[in-house]
């Protein structure tokens, strides 16, 4: 397991290694981890298969596009999407995330535009903040 931190030059697609730090997409038990340190470039998540967690700092600017379903399952840390000004849009893809530790949770301040989708979660999730979730966008 290790934080895969986004590195691209200019938008590309999350499965390019090249496109991260250290040169391999995030893949079974990793984070992949998106701030503006690295890169503030959009990201097309085309990854299909499991992967640990997301987290998207506070400083990320960039979208990430969901072109595949999201599956995470990890041990110690949830999907992040807290206090960030970028915006994930899913594109009807379903995201699971699995934390094996129990509840989640989760305070949007980006904007989230969730498709006609699954959201599968084991636990709990608070979702509140002075972010944007729109369902069915």
């Amino acid at each position: 397991m290790a934080t895969i931190y986004w590195s691209a030059g200019a938008s590309g697609s999350a499965s390019v290694g090249g496109n991260w730090v250290g040169g391999s997409a995030p893949g079974s038990g990793d984070v992949a981890y998106f701030n503006s340190g690295n890169s503030n470039q959009n990201c097309d998540w085309d990854i299909a298969s499991t992967f640990g967690s997301i987290y998207v700092n506070s400083d990320y600017t960039g979208t990430i596009d969901l072109s595949e379903a999201m599956t995470m399952t990890h041990a110690s840390q949830g999907p992040v999407f807290g206090n960030t000004l970028s915006t994930i849009n899913t594109h009807d893809y379903d995201v699971t995330w699995t934390y094996l530790p129990g509840a989640y949770y989760f305070t949007p301040a980006g904007t989230i535009n969730w498709g006609d989708t699954n959201l599968t979660v084991n636990g709990a999730i608070n979702a509140g903040g002075a972010g944007t979730m729109n369902i069915g966008a």
